[in-house]
């Protein structure tokens, strides 16, 4: 989970930084920066997995042109920064688990652009940082409940040195060798780091090498934007399809709702608590089945409707299969995660708004509530989704401290104009003004229903519809 993000040098960002909630609706007109928020995100989560030139490879736009530019010059640098809560277990691809002994921290990366010994600019790793955070100075342990911060905030390697960049000319990554558990001490371990292609954490194999190197990679690399496609929504996924999770375009749906329904048997939810959130904001529908058609060797998704009988994925609305393809996602077996997922308002009718984001608030974790246990004693794995919209109406369905609200404003650099990414907290009604008003919006409800262009009495009907 993501606590907080900071962001500078990469496309429109210069000093950002947004505190992120497991529930986080990012608000802003178009243009405004808020793609450019999951574009980082997807840019880290290809930086942990694989070499800088590569992730900014599969970026959006060339290489050079996700560096910021002011006038006619480009940054030769860009970094991130995330502060993270980690599960308090990890487990890797060879089912090796460890319980990790700190679960609070900051993840830092900067990249640069430089001249290699062939005389050729390329991006280097300039340098990389994971910093343990300490309980002492952990804004989240006040925002939580007792029995949350008691399951999931661990400090036990606060004076860990997880992973530094040392050294001037000739540097190094150092990180720890320690293992979790009883006489599993090791030395540091050292890597040169003067002609870095590639993050610290590509190279960490498994959890047993170093399980919060390894958490923190797995974390991030498994972080997903949903760009959902109606059309490949539609298509039926092959039997013995080999990705339980949801893809990115929603390709493999049909399967990912099998999966969900054969975890039912093992104590999940299962398809008739999806079906029933699916319900709450498209009425009519009263059960999510998957088919298997043996004869071409495919699963199908099929919906029935209380009026309509069985209704095959194929003639479904586009908003009804991104609300499954969403759902699906967040149901999964395998922890989703972090998700991000750009418009959820489309397709939906404006009234439903307010449902869906009850749905979709629902199925986060849940930082006040009690934490329970599965049957194995283990708490649910952390799931935060974060959406973006332009929709005017989304603020007023949203919670006050669940909204950052995104806008550009110009900056002078060196005599040249540039528009820079803000982001700008909601404040609540009657909060004072900070000193810092600038970075600040004040959007209390009549504003908010003003801004959106609806009457009070029509805004509190998109909140709570009849």
């Amino acid at each position: 989970m993501i606590t907080k993000l900071e962001v500078d040098g990469f496309k429109s960002f210069a000093g950002f930084s947004v505190d992120l909630r497991p529930f986080t609706a990012i608000v802003g007109a178009n243009a405004s920066g808020k793609s450019n928020i999951f574009d980082a995100l997807t840019l880290l989560s290809r930086l942990v997995s694989m070499p800088v030139a590569q992730a900014l490879a599969g970026g959006r736009g060339e290489a050079a042109e996700q560096f910021r530019r002011h006038g006619d010059q480009a940054a030769s640098r860009m970094s991130f920064a995330v502060e993270l809560l980690l599960d308090p277990e990890v487990v890797d691809t060879f089912g090796t688990r460890e319980v990790l002994p700190h679960t609070r921290v900051r993840y830092e990366i900067t990249l640069e652009v430089r001249e290699g010994d062939d005389g050729i600019n390329r991006p280097w790793v300039e340098s990389e940082f994971i910093f343990p955070i300490k309980a002492s100075a952990d804004p989240l342990r006040k925002v939580v409940s007792r029995d949350f911060a008691d399951t999931y905030l661990k400090y036990g390697a606060s004076q860990w040195k997880i992973l530094v960049t040392e050294g001037e000319q000739d540097k190094r990554f150092t990180f720890t060798g320690r293992r979790v558990g009883v006489n599993r001490q090791g030395a540091p371990r050292r890597l040169p780091a003067s002609n870095a292609t590639a993050s610290v954490l590509t190279s960490v194999p498994t959890a047993d090498y170093s399980p919060i190197l390894y958490a923190v990679r797995r974390e991030i690399e498994r972080w997903r934007v949903l760009q959902l496609d109606p059309a490949v929504l539609r298509q039926p996924s092959p039997v013995g399809q080999a990705a339980d999770r949801l893809q990115r375009d929603g390709s493999n749906l049909a399967w990912v709702l099998e999966t969900i329904a054969r975890a039912s048997r093992r104590g999940g939810p299962g398809l008739d608590a999806l079906a029933a959130d699916l319900a709450r904001v498209v009425r009519g529908f009263s059960a999510v089945e998957v088919a298997e058609n043996n004869a071409r060797g495919q699963w199908e998704v099929v919906l029935r409707s209380r009026d309509e009988g069985t209704i095959s994925a194929r003639v479904a609305s586009d908003g009804t299969l991104r609300l499954l393809a969403v759902l699906a996602a967040l149901y999964e077996p395998v922890s989703p995660g972090v998700l991000c997922f750009e418009e959820p308002e489309n397709g939906i009718q404006p009234a439903r708004l307010g449902p869906l984001i009850e749905v979709l608030r629902d199925l986060v974790t849940d930082t006040q509530a009690e934490v329970v246990l599965d049957s194995h004693g283990k708490p649910p794995a952390l799931v935060q989704l974060l959406v973006s919209s332009h929709s005017p109406k989304l603020p007023l369905t949203s919670l006050v401290d669940e909204l950052v609200v995104v806008d550009s404003t110009a900056r002078v650099e060196a005599g040249a104009v540039s528009r820079v990414t803000r982001a700008r907290r909601v404040l609540e009604e009657g909060e004072a003004l900070p000193e810092d008003a600038d970075a600040q919006l004040v959007l209390p409800f009549d504003v908010r229903a003003e801004q959106s262009g609806l009457t009070r009495g029509e805004a509190e009907r998109v909140v709570n519809p009849r």
